[in-house]
Order: C-alpha cells, then structure tokens, then sequence
C-alpha cells in the first residue's frame, strides 16, 4: 500500500513517517515515543502517554 504525501503529493510506502522527498509528517505519531497513532486515542498504546497533553 501507498500514501500520498499532502505536501508534495509524491507516493510513498505506507510504513513510513515521514515522507522521503521533502520531509513532510505522513502519519500521527506519539510524541513520547514515536508509535504511529490513531486519531481516537486518548492514550498511546506503547508508552501510554496521554495526547494533548
């Protein structure tokens, strides 16, 4: 599977981050440890440290 960067709209692997033309956050993570996270969680699940926070 692929995703579209938002910023320079180039394909790139879904297992990645951060997109590897120009650098742009392709998926939510958790600031505390990195964990690639969902939009409905109040908590990461790998470091249990709470969003928004």
């Amino acid at each position: 599977m692929f995703n579209i960067c938002a910023n320079c709209s180039q394909e790139q692997s879904n297992d990645l981050k951060f997109c590897t033309s120009c650098g742009t956050l392709l998926k939510s993570c958790c600031p505390e440890c990195g964990n690639e996270l969902k939009e409905e969680w109040e908590y990461c699940g790998s470091c249990g440290h709470k969003m928004g926070s």
